[in-house]
């Protein structure tokens, strides 16, 4: 197989493209996966607010003793997270139970995506499954950024772990079976990186929003696009040739045609075939 991927180009331009649209899914996933601790931060309650001299830890316990609609009393300006998008629902205090069952829903999507994805991308092909799981993690954005109640950000929650984890890994079978030499090795570690490059501007963004909503809309607008850039990516070979040899043939020569370089012919993929 490696000597296919390297006559019609294992490190060209069509890897490059890919490359680009791998680090686009981590850089967004990781957006949202460090971007949790931030959406639901909750800012300690203040008494002197009201005029009750007590020191934080006693003000906490001694609000979380009173009802809901007195809350507000003691933060009359809350931030603009999550934990405090709806009135009726502040996450804190005796409703703080809310908030962490939103925070593991996103863990329990991608543990049940994984059990699910893998099987489909095995004998449905590659492409097509991580077309399906990023449609899954794009609707789980829109339903966290049109948010009216916790129950729609938590089927949001739910669905990007559900799809996002799942498209990431995928991307690791794209460049084993789409790349040769040591791009394998150089693109499994910069997608990495996007990830972290994500990580550290997550937390500077939202600062200087100080709106966790409109961050949505902007990850939403880089979703979508992601979602059209999967038009362009060829189906693996590695994967079609246990189904098709011609197709796979034609897989091979879209991609000898991106990188400008020779084509392969069906005697050469059929004794590539027959040695694995």
């Amino acid at each position: 197989m490696d000597q296919l991927m390297d006559k019609v180009g294992g490190q060209g331009l069509y890897q490059w493209y890919a490359f680009m649209v791998f680090n686009a899914h981590w850089f967004v996933l990781g957006w949202f996966l460090l971007g949790i601790g931030f959406y639901f931060e909750a800012k300690p309650f203040d008494c002197k607010a009201v005029g009750v001299d007590y020191d934080e830890a006693a003000c906490q316990e001694f609000v979380c003793t009173l009802s809901e609609g007195d809350w507000k009393h003691f933060l009359p300006n809350p931030p603009n997270t999550m934990a405090y998008e709806w009135p009726e629902y502040w996450m804190v205090c005796s409703n703080e139970y809310i908030k962490s069952i939103l925070q593991s829903l996103i863990a329990l999507g991608s543990c049940i995506g994984f059990f699910i994805f893998p099987y489909y991308a095995d004998n449905k092909g590659r492409k097509i499954t991580m077309v399906v799981a990023w449609g899954f993690f794009t609707v789980g954005v829109v339903f966290t950024a049109l948010a009216n109640g916790p129950w729609m950000a938590g089927i949001g929650q739910f669905l990007m772990g559900f799809g996002g984890n799942a498209a990431i890994t995928l991307d690791f079978s794209f460049i084993n079976e789409q790349c040769s030499g040591k791009a394998r090795q150089y693109f499994s570690i910069g997608v990495q990186m996007f990830f972290a490059i994500s990580e550290c501007l997550v937390g500077y963004v939202l600062y200087w929003m100080q709106n966790w909503r409109y961050t949505v809309y902007i990850m939403l607008g880089a979703t979508v696009l992601v979602n059209i850039s999967h038009y362009f990516l060829i189906e693996t070979p590695k994967y079609m040739m246990s189904k098709d040899l011609p197709k796979t043939v034609e897989l091979f020569n879209r991609i000898a045609k991106i990188n400008k370089r020779p084509e392969v012919t069906y005697d050469e993929v059929l004794e590539v075939y027959e040695k694995e």
